[in-house]
């Protein structure tokens, strides 16, 4: 990843905000995973993961509040989210309001309640 692509740069567990903490073991469980061939989805990086588990706790929002929530820029989570709507992963409700697709929701809820 570019240093571009995110707003600060951190050496953090956690990505910490006045919203949201994402937490990489959650990052972690869900790239394991996903990274089977049940999805056949191509290989997702660390800004995808993080939206991914914020949209799970989040249900649905807009790249913007996403950005705003982790340390990447409004710019790159939109272009992760499109990516990702591309792949199935996520659906855009309308307006630019992103939720996870429901297979997707069915593997980050078996992954993360476990």
């Amino acid at each position: 990843m570019d240093d571009d692509d995110r707003t600060t740069n951190g050496d953090s567990e956690d990505v910490d905000n006045d919203h949201y903490t994402v937490d990489t073991g959650e990052i972690v469980d869900l790239e394991a995973a996903l990274d089977g061939d049940e999805m056949r989805i191509p290989s997702l990086n660390q800004a995808d993961y993080t939206i991914l588990v914020y949209l799970y706790h989040h249900t649905a929002d807009v790249p913007a509040n996403i950005a705003n929530s982790t340390d990447y820029n409004r710019t790159y989570i939109q272009q992760r989210c499109n990516r990702l709507q591309e792949w199935d992963l996520l659906h855009n409700r309308g307006h630019g309001v992103y939720e996870l697709s429901d297979s997707t929701r069915n593997v980050v809820d078996v992954t993360l309640t476990n």
